[in-house]
């Protein structure tokens, strides 16, 4: 699945972020040495990833946004993720974000005007999504 050439960075990190759950639990992986190698792993791998831009393919899927972080971490707040998106932007567009694109990201993290998930039409797509992921696991 990561290795697709249609992996998306914000599936990578939601699977990496299942995997820590997965082999920090006892249960799943008894042997302790194997569960502090894999974490290891995991945890170097993540330190050594542009992590702003992972981070930010989450908040930009119109179905999780914020819904999977921690709010009491500063970094993942409406001024920590505008602080990360404002360096993306800044990096990719090489200018700095203007007043329309603060305006933008701010109604995208309230879900106000174009970005409420009626106007964006979130559950159309998904039925639509769902549809098509149904029949083609039926040929």
């Amino acid at each position: 699945m990561l290795q697709s050439d249609s992996a998306r960075l914000d599936t990578v990190l939601l699977v990496l972020g299942k995997l820590r759950l997965i082999f920090s639990d006892a249960t799943n992986c008894p042997d302790p040495t194997v569960r502090e190698r894999i974490i290891g792993s995991l945890e170097r791998r993540w330190k050594a990833a542009q992590q702003d831009v992972f981070i930010m393919a989450i908040f930009l899927n119109p179905y999780l946004r914020s819904r999977c972080f921690n709010q009491r971490n500063p970094a993942l707040t409406f001024q920590g993720l505008w602080a990360m998106y404002k360096r993306i932007y800044t990096q990719m567009m090489q200018a700095e974000p203007d007043q329309w694109v603060l305006n933008a990201f701010s109604e995208y993290y309230h879900r106000q005007c174009h970005f409420t998930d009626e106007a964006m039409i979130l559950e159309e797509h998904h039925k639509l999504a769902s549809n098509t992921v149904s029949k083609s696991t039926l040929k």
